[in-house]
């Protein structure tokens, strides 16, 4: 009886061995997680995670670009390549090693004005075996870049007197911000202007359509550039009455739209009265 009692002991032990040992083959530590690629625009994280920008900007214009790794694991190799004909060359790093959680950062500022786009690939791997990868496209599109116009400012006036013929010294036939000198009458009560600070200074006159073309500040320094050669003139005569007269003047490095609006005679008292418009100032 002693002998079956321990050969049923012996069997037991045998199969409780058998049993540890052929237990499921794919038990064993947890799966990690791939690799998780964060991407930040100007310190700011891109919220759509598509890795896009657009950038309309400034000439000068640039993005600071910082991307975050992160790994349940180890990193075990960083690559970043790029995909286009502009833009400066970001870092690129291989066979990095590195602890859970890395930033690089680089800087692409745009490079002329015309409108492109600069593609990063960003790739990612991990120390597990086998090693797990993460990407993603970077892509930012610099649109053409093109000057912000400067507008005209507020409307101003001014009058210009005559009180006598061909002399006078109280200035105030002068407008000098403006360059406009009330320089004389003529026999035919006709008032002769001059374009002043010095005798090489030049208007351009304006006709509806010239006048009417002139939209912003730029518009009136080009207008005037382009036809001060051929077309400015040092003096001109209106006769008297409440007929308009627009031209450009210059003085230093600033330009003027003017409209001379009246040109009143009456004994020892000529007077001409204008409005003028020049670049908008911060202040308006």
């Amino acid at each position: 009886m002693k002998r079956v009692n321990l050969f049923f002991i012996a069997a037991f032990v045998a199969a409780s061995a058998m049993f540890v040992s052929c237990g499921d083959p794919e038990d064993g530590p947890p799966e990690l997680a791939a690799p998780t690629i964060q991407v930040f625009f100007n310190e700011s994280p891109d919220a759509s995670l598509d890795g896009k920008i657009d950038r309309t900007g400034d000439a000068e214009d640039a993005v600071k670009i910082e991307i975050e790794f992160t790994a349940p694991g180890d990193l075990a190799q960083i690559s970043i390549t790029r995909d286009g004909t502009n833009g400066p060359m970001p870092p690129v790093v291989t066979d990095f090693l590195t602890p859970t959680g890395h930033f690089e950062t680089w800087t692409v500022v745009r490079e002329g004005n015309a409108a492109y786009t600069v593609k990063y690939e960003v790739s990612v791997l991990d120390a597990q075996t086998p090693p797990k990868p993460a990407s993603i496209t970077i892509e930012i599109n610099f649109e053409e870049y093109v000057p912000p116009r400067t507008e005209l400012g507020d409307e101003e006036s001014f009058s210009l007197t005559m009180r006598t013929n061909n002399s006078q010294t109280d200035g105030d036939n002068d407008e000098t911000t403006v360059g406009v000198r009330y320089n004389n009458n003529s026999g035919d009560n006709s008032g002769r202007f001059l374009a002043i600070p010095t005798p090489n200074s030049r208007f351009v006159p304006l006709n509806a359509t010239q006048l009417a073309g002139i939209e912003d500040y730029d518009d009136l320094v080009e207008e005037y550039d382009s036809r001060v050669g051929a077309d400015g003139i040092g003096e001109f005569t209106r006769p008297n009455g409440t007929s308009s007269y627009s031209f450009i003047s210059k003085v230093g490095d600033n330009y003027f739209l003017v409209t001379m609006t009246q040109l009143a005679m009456a004994p020892g008292n000529n007077v001409a009265s204008f409005v003028y418009k020049t670049a908008k100032t911060a202040a308006e």
